[in-house]
C-alpha cells in the first residue's frame, strides 16, 4: 500500500499515532452492535467467486426498476461488510464507479443512499490507494450538491456528506480540502432535520481528527465552540455523542498547544473561555433529566460528558484496548476514538474481519496484521466462523460513548 503524501499545511493524518496523555485505559474484549449485517439471506453459494458476485451484483445495478438496483446495492454492502476486498475493487473499478453514480443520481431516496453507503465501503476496503482519490474526484462535486440541497431528503444529505467526509478522509492529505467540507458541514448546523444534523456532525468530527492541533486549537475552537455547544442540546443521542466528541478533541489539542506554549495570550484567553463555556454547558446538562431519553442513552451520555469534562480540566483523554481474536488494537485520544467510532458504523460487524485483515484500519491504529499465509487452513476455519456468526446476528457489547453501529439500509 502506497505512503500517504507528506502533510501540507498542518494537516495531521489519520496513520500517524496521536500523543498519550492519560494512564487510564477501558477494556473492550468482545464488541459488535445490536443491529448487524444480516448474511442470512446471501443468495450465493460458498463456492461462487468474488468476482461472479460482484458482475451480478453490477447487472442488477442497471435494472430498470428502483427496487432491484437498491436490492443489489443492499447486497454489495453486505459483502463490503463482511470482506476486505481491494484487489477485487480496483479490477472492477471502472464499472463500479459507473453502476454507483446512476444508481446516486436515481430519483428514490433509498437507492440513493444506498449507493453512498456502498461508495464509503469501498474507499474502507481500498484504503490510501489513487483509486480512492479518483472516487473523491468523481463523486466530490455530486455528493457536495446533495449535502447543501435543502429539498433533498434528510437521509440523502446525510448519506452525503458522511460518504464525502469519509473519501476526504481516507484519500485526501490537502488541508484547504478538509476545511472545505468542514464548512459545508457547520452550514449544514441550520438544519432542523435530526437527520442532516447527524450526518453533519459526524462528518465534522471525524474531518477535524485529521487536523493538527494547532489548526484545531488556534482556528476552529473558536469558531466551532459556540455551534457544537447548541449541539450538545439536541435530543438526538448521535448528534450529541458526535458534538461532544469534537469538543473533546478541541479540548485535547488546546490542552497539548497550550502546554507547549504555543499560543499567544489573546489564544490562550480565547482557550480559556471556550473551555469555561464548555465546562458550564455540560454542568447544566448533567443537571437535567430528560424524560423522553432511554436509562441507558442517559448512562452514556452522562460518560461522555465526565470523559470531556476530564480533557478539558486535566488533559486526560480517553483510552480503549479492543482485542480481536489475537489481535488488540489501542484507541488512544480523542482523533482515534473519532476514527474508531466512524468505522464502525460504516462496517458493522464487519469491523472484526476488518480490524483482522484490512491494511487500511492497521495504518490508523498503528498496529500489525497476522500473517496469514503461516495457516490458511485456520484462517479459512475462523472466517467460516465468522460468516456463521454473521448469519445468526450475534451481537457484542458497546464500549461506553463509542457510537452504535446502525443497519446498512434504516439509519445510514
Amino acid at each position: 500500500m502506497p505512503k500517504r503524501k507528506n502533510n501540507r499545511k498542518g494537516k495531521k493524518s489519520p496513520m500517524s499515532p496521536p500523543p498519550l496523555e492519560s494512564s487510564r485505559t477501558s477494556v473492550a474484549n468482545s464488541e459488535t452492535t445490536s443491529v448487524v449485517s444480516d448474511m442470512s439471506e446471501w443468495p450465493y453459494e460458498d463456492n461462487t467467486s468474488t468476482e461472479d458476485i460482484l458482475k451480478d451484483l453490477f447487472d442488477g445495478m442497471a435494472e430498470k426498476r428502483s427496487s432491484a438496483r437498491t436490492a443489489s446495492l443492499k447486497k454489495l454492502v453486505k459483502l463490503l461488510r463482511a470482506k476486505v476486498l481491494p484487489e477485487d475493487i480496483a479490477a472492477t473499478l471502472e464499472t463500479f464507479t459507473y453502476s454507483i453514480n446512476n444508481c446516486i443520481r436515481g430519483r428514490d431516496s433509498k437507492e440513493t443512499v444506498m449507493a453512498c453507503h456502498a461508495l464509503g465501503l469501498a474507499a474502507w476496503n481500498m484504503g490510501v490507494e489513487e483509486d480512492t482519490s479518483v472516487l473523491y474526484d468523481t463523486f466530490e462535486k455530486t455528493l457536495s450538491v446533495y449535502a447543501n440541497d435543502h429539498t433533498k431528503n434528510g437521509a440523502v444529505r446525510r448519506a452525503a456528506i458522511r460518504t464525502l467526509a469519509v473519501l476526504c478522509f481516507i484519500a485526501i492529505d490537502d488541508v484547504e480540502t478538509t476545511l472545505s467540507l468542514i464548512s459545508i458541514a457547520r452550514s449544514m448546523f441550520k438544519s432542523k432535520d435530526p437527520a442532516v444534523l447527524e450526518g453533519a456532525s459526524s462528518a465534522l468530527s471525524l474531518l477535524c481528527s485529521t487536523l493538527g492541533t494547532n489548526q484545531l486549537a488556534t482556528k476552529l475552537f473558536p469558531k466551532l465552540g459556540p455551534p457544537l455547544l447548541k449541539l450538545l442540546d439536541s435530543k438526538c443521542v448521535e448528534v450529541k455523542e458526535n458534538a461532544g466528541h469534537t469538543m473533546g478533541l478541541l479540548c485535547e489539542s488546546a490542552n497539548l498547544e497550550s502546554d507547549s506554549d504555543n499560543l499567544d495570550e489573546k489564544q490562550d484567553r480565547d482557550v480559556e473561555v471556550q473551555m469555561d463555556r464548555l465546562a458550564e454547558k455540560l454542568g447544566e446538562l448533567q443537571s437535567v433529566s430528560s424524560k423522553s431519553q432511554h436509562r441507558k442513552d442517559k448512562a452514556r451520555i452522562r460518560a461522555g460528558f465526565r470523559e470531556i469534562l476530564r480533557t478539558a480540566e486535566d488533559g486526560s483523554v480517553p483510552q480503549e484496548k479492543v482485542t480481536v481474536k489475537s489481535t488488540t488494537v489501542h484507541i488512544n485520544g480523542w482523533a482515534k476514538t473519532i476514527q474508531y467510532g466512524e468505522a464502525r458504523r460504516w462496517l458493522g460487524i464487519g469491523i472484526q474481519q476488518h480490524l483482522k485483515m484490512n491494511p487500511l484500519l492497521s495504518a490508523i491504529f498503528n498496529y500489525e496484521l497476522k500473517d496469514l499465509s503461516r495457516d490458511e487452513e485456520r484462517a479459512t476455519r475462523e472466517d467460516k466462523i465468522y460468516q456463521s456468526k454473521v448469519s445468526r446476528g450475534l451481537s457484542c457489547v458497546i464500549a461506553p460513548f463509542i457510537y452504535t453501529c446502525v443497519a446498512a439500509d434504516a439509519r445510514f
